[in-house]
Formats: C-alpha cells, structure tokens, sequence
C-alpha cells in the first residue's frame, strides 16, 4: 500500500503545468487551428442562457447598446458599459430579469426593447391566418 505524503502532492499539483510546457508550438497552433475553424452547434441544441432565442430585452440610451437582458436574467454587456453589481436573489427565480432591468434602468436611463413582443406579434399572425383559412375552409 502506498501512501501520498507532502511532497508527492506538491509534486502532483505541477502536473497540469508541466504538461503545458512539453506542448509543443506545433501543437499549440493545431489546437488553436482546430478551435478556430470549429463550428458550432446548430441553433436550439444548446441550452445557453445567452442563446439568442433567450434574449428577453435590451436595454439602449441614445442608440448605443447598455445591456442585453436574457430570460434566465444572465446580463450581456459591452466592455465600455459599467454597470453596478446587480441582484442575485429574487423572491421569485423568473423576476429576476425584471428586477435586474429595474436596476440597469435606474443606473444608466435609457429603454428597454423587449424581445418577447415581435415574437408574440408574429404568433399572433400566424394564429390569425390560421383562423382564417379554417373558416374560409369551412364555407
């Protein structure tokens, strides 16, 4: 039975460093190639809080864009755009959103452009035609 003592562990903790270092450029540059020409997975087969299906709102002022606002509550921001720590907790998990434009909007100014609206409005003349062409279909 072999035991593990102080000086194996520091030992061990290098590992990840000394693996990096035996990369050769070579390899770097094959990984990087590989990365950088990978492509990505088709939409809606990830489920990431910053997908673009899951954007709620964005937030503007004077045409230039503070923040965009997910329906998770995930905040996307540009690097020019400081922005206050924002809440972490809401009594209710689906009103975190709200809460952190609230918050945005108190802090910056500006609008807020909701997402969910066109795609409702789009539902909605889908829906309508339908409707339509049932009752054309049934004279």
């Amino acid at each position: 039975m072999s035991t593990i003592n102080a000086a194996t562990m520091g030992r061990l903790s290098d590992l990840p460093t000394a693996a990096a270092r035996r990369t050769s450029s070579e390899q770097k540059e094959k990984m990087q190639s590989v990365i950088a020409n990978a492509e990505p997975p088709p939409r809606g087969q990830v489920k990431a809080d910053n997908d673009p299906e899951n954007l709620y709102a964005r937030i503007t002022k004077n045409g230039k864009l503070i923040a965009e606002v997910y329906k998770s509550g995930a905040v996307v921001r540009p690097n020019s755009v400081d922005l206050p720590s924002l809440t972490n907790e809401a009594n209710d998990p689906s009103n975190l959103k709200n809460i952190r434009i609230k918050e945005i909007l108190e802090f910056t100014g500006g609008k807020v452009e909701y997402m969910d609206a066109s795609r409702t409005a789009a539902k909605a003349q889908q829906a309508k035609m339908l409707f339509e062409t049932q009752l054309f279909a049934s004279k």
